[in-house]
């Protein structure tokens, strides 16, 4: 087999894995969005509606959350199942195109919001960010190799 293929494949399945470990990122990272919008949200409220309110807030981050973990594991389990020399399909490639256009506009975000919340938090939030983002290339990028040389390796050769 050929080491291009061989180091394309073992890409993929290491961007699968780290797809699905940093979508627990995403979920405390929603969470925390969340608390800071309700916390000022919180003091305009009249206390009667309070419970309501957070209780429809946690439903919609809750949804949100869960979708957000299922299109990654997805996402980290297809490039795993391809890297691995299976089939993985062409959803996982248009689900991660889509999420790597969020990630990459909420990095934007994060970097236009840098300094807020504290110097550390901003730079321990926009490392994750870069990350997520340079994980998803390199799963898009290895998964377009692997996809080349598979397609090379079935051609019959002149020689």
């Amino acid at each position: 087999m050929d080491k291009k293929l061989i180091k394309s494949q073992s890409d993929l399945v290491i961007s699968g894995m780290g797809v699905i470990i940093l979508a627990v990122w995403t979920l405390v990272k929603t969470a925390m969005y969340a608390v800071l919008q309700l916390r000022d949200l919180w003091g305009t409220l009249e206390a009667e509606y309070r419970g309501i309110v957070v209780a429809i807030a946690a439903c919609v981050i809750a949804l949100i959350g869960a979708v957000s973990l299922l299109l990654r594991v997805t996402i980290g389990r297809s490039a795993i199942k391809e890297g691995k020399g299976g089939k993985g399909g062409k959803l996982y490639i248009v689900l991660a195109w889509i999420i790597l256009v969020i990630d990459g506009l909420g990095a934007l975000f994060d970097l236009l919001s840098f300094g807020r919340s504290g110097i550390l938090d901003s730079v321990a939030i926009l490392a994750v960010d870069v990350t997520t983002v340079a994980t998803l290339i390199n799963l898009l990028v290895s998964s377009k190799r692997v996809r080349r040389s598979a397609g090379k390796a079935g051609e019959p050769s002149c020689s």
